[in-house]
């Protein structure tokens, strides 16, 4: 994995987060966690390795809209702004259940692409292109990081990496158990399309 290692995600530099730990694993599916010293919301790393077809997952992944399939909250993706080399502003809507407040986020997000590796990182577009809902809170510091890269024998490595702060009142274990159970939700229905 040659590749990997050029693709460190770069809000992983200067992080205020500590070592991995491992919290998960089961077959090629592993979970880490790690405590960060700005936020009681640790991040969270998944790593997969799976049969798939790799152009289209890169289409999947290329299409905003799949997050809506891949996260059932998720009730609005689109995006706002093409800002040119692969770079776009995008925009996300989350309908959570009765008892907590639905939540948004506005993210700028970077894509880059090889015939056997691709990339997606975003993070929080501070800039305000999009006008807050009644009754929504807007999402802060969130970052995500995809890095897919195709194997010689037909397999797809993948690494996710993410956190987002609620913005608001929601327990610090709720965000941080559910982060997981909804990373492996997305991770799993990402393979079922890509193995069609």
């Amino acid at each position: 994995m040659l590749i990997m290692a050029s693709f460190v995600p770069l809000f992983g530099q200067n992080s205020p987060c500590g070592e991995w730990k491992m919290f998960k694993e089961q077959g090629n599916y592993k979970v880490y966690v790690r405590e960060c010293t700005d936020s009681p919301i640790k991040e969270f790393k998944v790593l997969d390795r799976f049969k798939g077809n790799f152009d289209t997952l890169i289409k999947l992944m290329n299409d905003v809209k799949m997050t809506q399939i891949l996260n059932k909250s998720c009730t609005e993706a689109r995006v706002v702004k093409d800002l040119g080399n692969n770079e776009s502003v995008q925009y996300f809507y989350f309908d959570l259940p009765l008892m907590l407040a639905d939540r948004d986020v506005v993210t700028k997000c970077h894509t880059y692409n090889m015939a056997t590796a691709y990339k997606i990182e975003s993070e929080t577009y501070t800039e305000n292109v999009v006008p807050l809902k009644k009754d929504a809170i807007r999402l802060k510091k969130v970052k995500t990081y995809y890095y897919f890269e195709k194997l010689p024998d037909g397999m797809i490595q993948m690494e996710y990496i993410g956190r987002a702060d609620p913005n608001g009142w929601i327990p610090a274990w709720l965000v941080n158990t559910m982060a997981q159970v909804e990373a492996q939700k997305m991770v799993d229905k990402l393979k079922r399309l890509v193995q069609r």
